[in-house]
Parts: structure tokens; sequence; C-alpha cells
């Protein structure tokens, strides 16, 4: 449910901020496989974070 608000992610203040969880994504090196973690700590994003950085929505 998409709210009015401030972005956690860039502090941009308008409508479209939106609850969910970060991912952390770190990427193969070497003998070591790609991970991701999900944060489980809730932030607020805006449109343009969501479609740069990867996330989930919460249900």
């Amino acid at each position: 449910m998409e709210s009015i608000g401030q972005c956690d992610s860039c502090a941009d203040e308008g409508v479209g901020v939106v609850a969910l969880h970060r991912i952390y994504l770190t990427p193969e090196a070497g003998e070591q496989a790609p991970t991701m973690a999900l944060q489980p700590s809730l932030e607020r994003w805006c449109f343009s974070c969501r479609t740069s950085y990867p996330h989930q929505l919460l249900d």
C-alpha cells in the first residue's frame, strides 16, 4: 500500500513510499558463491529506489 512520506533510502518526500525489506547482494568472488541477505528491519522506499535496488515488498 503506497503512502505519502519520506524515503529511507534517498530522503525524497512524496507519494509512492512503501514499506519493504532491503536485500543485500554479494557477487561471486573466486570460489565463493554469490549470496543474498534479507534485512529483517522495515524501510520505506519511493518508486525510484524500488526500481534501482533489490528489495522484497511486504505481503
